[in-house]
């Protein structure tokens, strides 16, 4: 398999929830995080809601064996700006042995690899499960952001075990 295929299996990612779901800004005192069967019923979301329906369906397409090397670890990012003022969700995708993660981005039509990302944003956390299949939070932030962020996606991932646990046991 070849880096032309986990782009290729990804973009369908990409496309298959664009298909279901419309693009609708939380308004930031309402900052609820959906589930992807939440998103889908709703026919919308938002940054966060796209990225989590783009890592449960990437997970779930990963449970067969011919794509599970070609897609690889598939995480949640929360990238901020420099000054802690912007922030947005994508989900990302390193197939195995690949160093340099495919990007689903709601804010784009294409996956992109994110060293090619000139938005000025970068990876502040991702989220993912671990190999417990409980949620997991890695990288930089400290304090209170981080922990909001981590307790956002433990909720979550708890409503997706509630509905399908498969749906969250694979990534």
């Amino acid at each position: 398999m070849t880096v032309g295929d986990a782009a290729a299996v990804l973009q369908r990612v990409l496309e298959y929830v664009a298909q279901r779901m419309r693009y609708e800004i939380d308004r930031p005192a309402a900052d609820y995080w959906q589930t992807p069967v939440e998103s889908f019923r709703r026919g919308a979301g938002d940054c966060e809601d796209f990225a989590i329906a783009y890592w449960a369906t990437a997970t779930r397409w990963a449970v067969d064996p011919d794509l599970r090397d070609l897609i690889g670890t598939v995480r949640l990012a929360w990238l901020l700006s420099d000054t802690g003022d912007v922030s947005h969700m994508v989900c990302l995708a390193t197939p195995v042995g690949e160093s340099d993660p495919w990007v689903l981005d709601v804010l784009a039509d294409a996956v992109h690899r994110l060293s090619e990302r000139d938005d000025g944003l970068h990876v502040a956390v991702t989220l993912g499960l671990d190999e417990a299949g409980q949620p997991a939070c890695w990288r930089g932030l400290d304090g209170e952001r981080a922990a909001v962020v981590s307790a956002k996606w433990a909720d979550v991932v708890r409503r997706m075990n509630e509905f399908a646990p498969e749906v969250a046991t694979n990534g």
